[in-house]
């Protein structure tokens, strides 16, 4: 798809060092449009928000911190498109939040109507933040909510393959340009974003992934979505910068609580203690956004047949996210501590739950 001239000086805008969303607008604004930017004396444009000289100077001179014609031959190459923040395309969301970004590449399709929340967490994930993260796409998927992260290894990647598993739609928001794919092991991943939703990026085409970009991509994710799911983080995870955008926002926050000796869990119960959401169900959200999932048939349908009288009444105590300690299954079973155990083990080994450390249960799916 040829880009329009107006896009075009977009773009070059956008790619200026020392231009970040604020600034731009600010350009925009006092120039009526961007065209008119370039064609700024210094005098004019030293006194619009407290640009330096130096930056007055660059964007005077039409220094070329972009090459225009190797970006749109990238953009075509890679079948990425500009959406800019005055195109219908635009996510209306996005627009609602602080330092909105001016110019969005989008790689696939975006949905005006859709409703979308994410998923983030560590990207060192044990087997319990995994199998949360999954439970929580597939149950957003299913219920036809949009799924948005990061394409991070770990619980960013866990939850997208799940949603897109159970033919639903997720939204991969980039920390570098979308010439590549970071990290590199997530290009197939990233190619099935495409097919069943988008891939998008407010940086310039080759821009490397440097850590100082995924505090700007966090804000995006945080934008787009109507809560944030931190599924496993710790303490300093930049899965927390996503849920203190989504605060800052106003949307609402959901943590997952873990063990309180599994270091990768302290930032969930710090985020819960402040005030976040405890998630025991992905139906806790479906229900802050004022609709149902249709899971319990497939809950139903997996509910195994062929449990004992005593397997199942460990098995109904037991729950896909929320982890219960094997004394709180005693208590809550009345049964005695060793037919607890047996049937713990049963349950195990037939596949039907898995373990964590810490003697903590949940079912497997």
């Amino acid at each position: 798809m040829p880009i329009d001239s107006t896009t075009e000086y977009w773009l070059r805008l956008n790619a200026v060092p020392g231009v970040g969303p604020v600034r731009f607008f600010s350009l925009k604004e006092h120039f009526g449009v961007v065209e008119k930017v370039f064609s700024g004396t210094v005098s004019q444009l030293v006194h619009i928000n407290g640009m330096d000289r130096k930056l007055a100077s660059s964007i005077h001179s039409q220094l070329d911190y972009l090459d225009l014609e190797k970006e749109i031959a990238l953009m075509e190459e890679h079948s990425v498109r500009a959406v800019t923040y005055d195109d219908d395309e635009y996510p209306a969301m996005l627009k609602e939040i602080p330092y909105p970004p001016p110019l969005l590449y989008v790689r696939g399709t975006l949905k005006a109507d859709e409703v979308c929340i994410s998923v983030v967490g560590t990207r060192r994930a044990c087997g319990y933040g995994r199998h949360v993260a999954e439970s929580v796409g597939r149950g957003l998927a299913q219920a036809g909510v949009t799924v948005v992260s990061g394409l991070a290894r770990g619980i960013d990647g866990y939850a997208q393959r799940s949603a897109l598993d159970a033919g639903g739609r997720t939204i991969g928001v980039m920390g570098c340009g979308m010439a590549m794919v970071y990290p590199s092991e997530h290009r197939k991943l990233a190619d099935m974003v495409v097919n069943s939703g988008a891939l998008i990026s407010e940086f310039p085409m080759t821009t490397p992934p440097h850590a100082g970009n995924f505090p700007r991509r966090n804000r995006i994710i945080a934008g787009l979505s109507r809560g944030t799911v931190v599924v496993e983080a710790g303490e300093k995870s930049g899965a927390l910068l996503s849920a203190d955008h989504t605060l800052n926002q106003g949307k609402e926050v959901y943590a997952v609580p873990g063990p309180i000796n599994i270091e990768s869990f302290r930032g969930c119960h710090s985020l819960i203690r402040d005030g976040a959401r405890l998630l025991q169900d992905v139906e806790d959200i479906l229900k802050d956004l004022g609709f149902f999932a249709d899971t319990g048939a497939a809950e139903e349908e997996w509910t195994p047949k062929d449990l004992t009288p005593e397997q199942e009444r460990i098995f109904s105590a037991l729950t896909a996210v929320k982890p219960v300690h094997m004394d709180d299954l005693i208590r809550e079973s009345g049964l005695p501590t060793a037919t607890v155990n047996v049937a713990l083990i049963d349950l195990e080994l037939a596949g039907y739950i898995r373990q964590m450390p810490g003697k903590l249960f949940y079912r497997s799916r």
